[in-house]
């Protein structure tokens, strides 16, 4: 234990000597990962799928804040969701648009753009669930908003990725039945909203339970987390069908 604590003490000292290097490379590559899970994921608009202008955005956000990283992820997917449909990028830019304001009003500050960022991920890589434990550990209840906001957004994607046959298939006509399937397809989410009930509610007991003074405190905090969250996301699944 002595020597973990001591090889923690040594990665952060060579951290906070090097910070002025290290940093702009760990964003540099957190941008470059989420830019391109958002072009693999859409990737309508054949002029923005190059690996260059994805390189070229990841370099400008290695040397702006966080939140630039999801500015330009949104800019990107709605840009790719214009190339599938007009209305389609409209609807994307009006719930993105609520998800700042809602952000602007509710969030906590600096992590939140951070938190959006690896939910989002997670969520693409089918291992969410690591989100509320790790939130409940290292942030705050009020983060849970950052969390919803992450599942939302990754969500819009799944819906625009999983109805874009049927869309492509709609004539210019049917605009109002492309709007009408885009929201569909995000407010009436089952999953998603069983997925935001129960993520909110894990980070909450985890956050009471790991400010506990108690001996590992941390450690039920995770398990307690887990196992929660497990319990509510499989009653979900059993009243909805998910």
């Amino acid at each position: 234990m002595r020597s973990l604590i001591e090889l923690r003490d040594e990665i952060k000292r060579i951290y906070y000597r090097f910070e002025f290097a290290i940093l702009p490379v760990l964003k540099f590559m957190l941008a470059f990962w989420v830019l391109s899970v958002v072009s693999g994921k859409l990737g309508y608009m054949y002029q923005l799928d190059n690996l260059g202008l994805v390189l070229i955005a990841a370099l400008l956000c290695s040397f702006l804040p966080n939140g630039f990283i999801i500015l330009f992820a949104v800019v990107l997917s709605v840009a790719h969701m214009y190339a599938l449909s007009l209305e389609v990028a409209i609807i994307g830019l009006a719930i993105y648009l609520i998800l700042f304001l809602l952000l602007f009003r509710l969030g906590t500050g600096s992590t939140d753009s951070l938190i959006i960022i690896f939910t989002v991920l997670f969520a693409a890589m089918k291992i969410p669930y690591i989100i509320p434990i790790a939130v409940g550990l290292l942030a705050s209840p009020a983060s849970v908003f950052a969390v919803m906001c992450g599942l939302v957004g990754y969500h819009l994607l799944q819906t625009v990725v999983s109805n874009a046959q049927s869309i492509c298939n709609m004539g210019a006509e049917e605009a109002t039945a492309k709007i009408r399937l885009v929201i569909d397809g995000v407010i009436h989410n089952k999953e998603m909203m069983i997925m935001i009930i129960a993520f909110s509610i894990t980070i909450i007991v985890v956050y009471i339970v790991r400010r506990m003074s108690i001996e590992y405190s941390w450690t039920i905090a995770m398990v307690a987390g887990a196992i929660l969250n497990l319990i509510v996301l499989l009653v979900g699944d059993l009243m909805y069908g998910t």
